[in-house]
């Protein structure tokens, strides 16, 4: 009996041997592609930023092609972690702030305001037949070509004005239909010269207190600030909860393999705006470039010179 059970023992171990080493090369071989198709994304993305920012941000393909290859490293793993951060978030902090911001803003959205409504659909309508037709294109006072901002100021001036004009025209004939009405205008509001004075009068203060009030000290300067950094403080923690979960040194590999075939593009790009089909081949070089790179990286220096051992799963 001794001698058939360790007979059988050494015909089991070879292939539990053999199976093991089978699934520890398919686990290799799996990351390696992982890392590869990373990489390549990376560089891809990376580069067309850069190409669309160039030549005074190129830099941002740079960010872009590192953000995407350390993300697209088992992507899915992001996508699961993306709400046990934000479960960590309101865990670490207190959101009675935050909270109560969206309540504040739910009941004031709960209230009708036709007459904003109707301003900013106004202001936005003619901002979209501006940006469409081109009505009055900026002109620069030294005669160069106009420049992004000259377009965005315009854009920004257009939706103001148009908007701020429309609520007045609405508040008017919203006045001029309701006259009749009882207990909503008086009946001298379009009488004599002094009624129509003394209401023009209130009516310029109350605009000016929406102005220089409502607008420039408790929107600009309390609500859009305050959103701006309610904003910025809960993707910040939600940001690094999310990195302490998702971060490895293969990522990190990834993003910066990546982040050298965004580069290696732009260069053969000469750091120039190319048409549609240049600046694809220019981004496939550079995806190309950032996959070779990951895997050389991955396969020569992480597992064979540093070592770095390959987890296998157990079943």
């Amino acid at each position: 009996m001794s001698i058939s059970d360790s007979d059988t023992s050494s015909e089991s171990n070879p292939r539990n041997s053999a199976g093991s080493s089978f699934k520890k090369e398919g686990l290799v071989n799996t990351e390696t592609r992982k890392i590869g198709l990373a990489c390549f994304i990376g560089g891809f993305l990376g580069c067309i930023v850069a190409l669309i920012c160039t030549p005074a941000f190129w830099w941002l393909g740079l960010i872009a092609g590192f953000a995407g290859g350390y993300v697209s490293y088992e992507f899915r793993s992001v996508l699961q972690a993306i709400p046990k951060a934000f479960l960590q978030v309101q865990k670490e902090f207190s959101l009675d702030f935050v909270r109560a911001c969206f309540q504040g803003t739910k009941k004031w959205f709960a209230k009708p305001h036709p007459i904003v409504y109707f301003g900013l659909c106004s202001g936005l309508l003619w901002t979209i037949i501006e940006v469409l037709f081109d009505v009055s294109p900026p002109k620069r006072l030294d005669g160069q070509l106009p420049q992004i901002d000259d377009f965005v100021a315009l854009y920004l001036i257009t939706f103001l004005g148009s908007g701020f004009c429309s609520g007045l025209i609405g508040v008017t004939v919203v006045l001029i239909g309701a006259r009749d009405e009882i207990g909503f205008v008086p009946d001298d509001f379009f009488g004599g010269y002094r009624e129509a004075l003394n209401h023009a009068t209130v009516g310029v203060g109350r605009v000016l207190k929406f102005v220089f009030w409502t607008a420039s000290v408790k929107i600009v300067l309390w609500t859009i600030p305050k959103w701006v950094f309610l904003v910025i403080f809960v993707l910040g923690a939600w940001c690094w909860e999310l990195f302490k979960i998702i971060h490895s040194d293969k990522r990190l590999l990834c993003g910066v393999d990546s982040a050298i075939g965004v580069a290696t593009g732009y260069i053969l790009a000469l750091g120039q705006s190319a048409s549609l089909v240049e600046s694809l081949f220019f981004s496939t070089y550079a995806g190309l470039i950032g996959a070779v790179l990951g895997i050389l990286n991955w396969e020569l220096v992480s597992k064979r010179w540093l070592k770095v051992p390959v987890k296998v799963r157990a079943d």
